[in-house]
């Protein structure tokens, strides 16, 4: 009965916001649960691949059709016209998430590891809210066992847990990332409308954007972790410090680790992974991330994303094959070597997402010139110079305590002095401190068990959480400024995708 209840109070949640939204949800999965019944009942391996088969593509064409029809009927005709007319179809939310985590369930069906698993039980796997709409992208492994456990739970400490880790995601979002925003936004609009910044204008926008979804989708992913241990749910850790990462191999390990984890699952092992040669490793791996790139969004710009990201991993496992070479794959546990590592990899994912970030290919290399210096202007090689002798102010900066306090919209016209750049570069400094100092909320829970884990992430022990009368203080007083900002934020990020 429980189970029942959570469900529909999910679909509930969902069609809140749209009754048309709830509509294609529950048409899909109705699809997809009859898809999995019928691989359950017939046998015969070449019936069971055509339903597989017929699942996939219908879970394929609803997203095709929602989310990349007017991208491929603009990229073929060279833009919209009078024979292309673009249909501009509202995108359902979460429908990137959900109907990824059915392709999953209708393959492993197909592969007989899916048995048993009643309509309910299916229905609240696909639907439960806390990750319905951004994810993480659960697996049936990790959540069909929670929701048949029958024996007593610890109900106070999951409520507890759960309050404290949403609070804390709460905070990330309303105070830090949409503070920060602040800084992004007019560095990519004045790049949009033709203007070209100049170096430390460039850098500033592409790093303040980089915080900006590094906490965006951090404290997403905290809320949903937060808001399933309320209902004794663990969730997957999605997100485990990306910037912290030495590698862009070991960036994807950390970064939307659930996403990771379906793309190798049921894309790059069924391509043959890194069985069938270097050469074939390397277009898998540039196949798999250019369509996780247009899995975000339905532009060029998301696929030259994943193209650079591609890119990114081929260089990285190239290397790692020259070191090991050489025999010098030991270089990486010298401490200097991964300072220096960790931040090539910041870079360069710094730069990669200006394009994930910019409107069109046009301001995204823009930016990139800029931020290279390829423009041919001034390049100001030191920041103890404040970077005041910059030409070209970008409209829209605010003061930086009236955006954490106010949230008010009036743009200052230029930098007319070194102040403004004084808050600019304050602001990314402690965001840098925060990132690649702190704890993050895994680290800060980790005895509790916060989320599911595999591989070497570390599952138990350590964490500076207790719980404690000073620490429930301290996480109230992070609610209720959390909360104070609430009439002010923004939608999250990840909804865009």
């Amino acid at each position: 009965m429980a189970l029942a209840w959570l469900a529909i109070s999910s679909l509930f949640y969902y069609g809140w916001s749209s009754t048309i939204f709830l509509v294609i949800f529950i048409f899909s999965f109705v699809v997809n649960a009859c898809c999995v019944r019928a691989l359950g009942i017939f046998d015969g391996r070449n019936r069971r691949w055509a339903l597989m088969a017929i699942g996939i593509a219908f879970n394929l064409l609803m997203i095709g059709y929602f989310k990349y029809k007017d991208f491929f009927i603009s990229s073929w005709s060279g833009g919209p016209g009078p024979e292309f007319a673009l249909y501009k179809a509202a995108l359902p939310i979460g429908i990137s998430f959900y109907t990824f985590q059915q392709i999953a369930y209708i393959v492993d069906a197909y592969r007989r590891v899916v048995t048993g698993h009643s309509f309910i039980k299916h229905l609240l796997f696909i639907s439960f809210f806390p990750q319905l709409i951004a994810g993480p992208i659960v697996h049936h492994k990790e959540m069909m066992p929670q929701f048949e456990r029958t024996a007593a739970r610890r109900r106070l400490l999951d409520l507890a847990l759960g309050i404290s880790i949403f609070s804390v995601g709460l905070f990330k979002k309303t105070v830090i990332a949409d503070g920060v925003s602040a800084w992004a936004d007019p560095a990519f609009a004045q790049a949009a409308s033709g203007g070209i910044l100049n170096f430390a204008d460039a850098w500033i926008g592409a790093l303040a954007y980089s915080f900006q979804l590094y906490f965006d989708f951090s404290a997403y992913s905290d809320m949903a972790l937060g808001l399933g241990r309320m209902f004794g749910i663990v969730l997957p850790l999605n997100f485990n410090s990306p910037y912290k990462a030495a590698s862009i191999i070991e960036f994807w390990h950390r970064w939307h680790i659930t996403l990771s984890r379906f793309l190798r699952d049921y894309l790059y092992f069924p391509l043959g992974g890194n069985r069938r040669g270097k050469t074939r490793r390397y277009v898998n791996v540039m196949a798999v991330m250019i369509l996780g790139g247009l899995w975000h969004g339905a532009a060029w710009s998301f696929v030259l994303w994943g193209a650079l990201h591609g890119l990114f991993l081929m260089i990285n496992h190239g290397w790692r094959a020259l070191l090991a070479m050489f025999g010098l794959s030991a270089v990486a546990h010298n401490p200097v070597y991964r300072v220096t590592a960790i931040a090539v990899t910041f870079v360069s994912v710094v730069s990669a997402w200006v394009p994930f970030r910019a409107t069109d290919l046009a301001s995204a290399a823009s930016i990139l010139k800029s931020m290279y210096a390829l423009h041919g202007g001034p390049v100001i090689p030191s920041l103890w110079q404040k970077l005041i002798a910059l030409r070209n102010g970008i409209a829209g900066y605010f003061d930086i305590l009236n955006v954490a306090i106010n949230h008010r919209t009036s743009p200052v016209s230029r930098f007319e002095n070194d102040v403004s750049y004084d808050m600019a570069l304050a602001v990314l400094f402690y965001c840098a401190v925060i990132v690649f100092f702190l704890p993050n909320t895994y680290e800060l829970f980790r005895q509790y068990r916060p989320a599911l884990t595999e591989g070497d992430i570390p599952r138990s022990g350590g964490g500076a959480f207790r719980l404690s009368p000073a620490w429930a203080a301290a996480l109230a007083a992070v609610l209720l400024a959390s909360v104070l900002q609430l009439p002010r934020v923004s939608p999250f990020l990840y909804f865009q995708f």
